[in-house]
């Protein structure tokens, strides 16, 4: 089972957000860092929607309850976020499964773009300070190159072609159809830590919020208005928002 942003289910982030601020009274602590990553669920349904005006609407159901998230952690006192974007969905087994890769991508970058204008906006509203991480332009990165960590498979199901005696988790990047093995979530993780690593002892984060935003550096910290990810096109830049 894989958990929506928007969604009833136990596992759902609305579930989620529940289960931690009820038996704490709705009070987040201050001083601690929130991690808010989630949505992959959602662009695989909004994908696998032909029609664009529900299609879309699932994306923006999404963003909405990561923002009603965010403001209830921050209700309670939260003023410390890491939220990176969302990968590139189109890569998965699931997208390739039901003939949606291209679809897939499409929508994981409108749905980035859509998460990175909310984190600016609830920097702007909040006074909050997010960190950030690349996400998609990350997995971009690496997937050309994960033979070099032993990994001869990085596009099936290493779950589904178990049955058949051939999955082994150490050769594949993905467990199932849609999460990572642990040797992927491993170079994820490492890149994480240092990214969130670089932030906390840069200026730019103490100045105006701006974690993530400014800078040359093609460090997976900076989520850029101009420099598009592969595959972005140009009306997918967050052109006119400089927040």
């Amino acid at each position: 089972m894989h958990a929506n942003a928007w969604g009833d289910k136990p596992i759902d982030l609305p579930a989620q957000l529940a289960a931690y601020l009820e038996p704490r009274n709705y009070e987040a602590n201050p001083t601690a860092l929130y991690f808010i990553f989630i949505g992959a669920n959602d662009i695989v349904t909004a994908a696998i929607e032909q029609d664009e005006v529900l299609s879309d609407e699932l994306l923006q159901n999404g963003i909405d309850e990561v923002e009603k998230a965010f403001r209830n952690l921050h209700a309670g006192g939260a003023r410390y976020f890491y939220a990176p974007n969302n990968v590139n969905i189109g890569v998965a087994p699931v997208a390739k499964q039901f003939g949606l890769s291209e679809r897939a991508t499409e929508k994981t970058i409108k749905f980035n773009r859509m998460w990175e204008l909310l984190l600016r906006r609830l920097e702007r509203k909040l006074d909050i300070t997010i960190y950030r991480f690349d996400f998609f332009r990350f997995v971009d990165d690496l997937f050309p190159i994960v033979d070099k960590f032993g990994i001869t498979n990085s596009t099936d199901s290493c779950l589904a072609l178990a049955p058949q005696g051939l999955c082994d988790l150490e050769e594949f990047a993905f467990f199932d159809e849609l999460l990572p093995t642990a040797k992927i979530h491993a170079l994820m993780g490492n890149a994480l830590s240092t990214a969130l690593i670089e932030q906390l002892s840069s200026p730019i984060c103490n100045d105006r919020h701006h974690c993530g935003r400014l800078g040359s550096s093609i460090s997976y910290t900076f989520i850029s208005k101009q420099r598009p990810h592969p595959g972005l096109h140009k009306d997918n830049l967050l052109e006119g928002h400089n927040d």
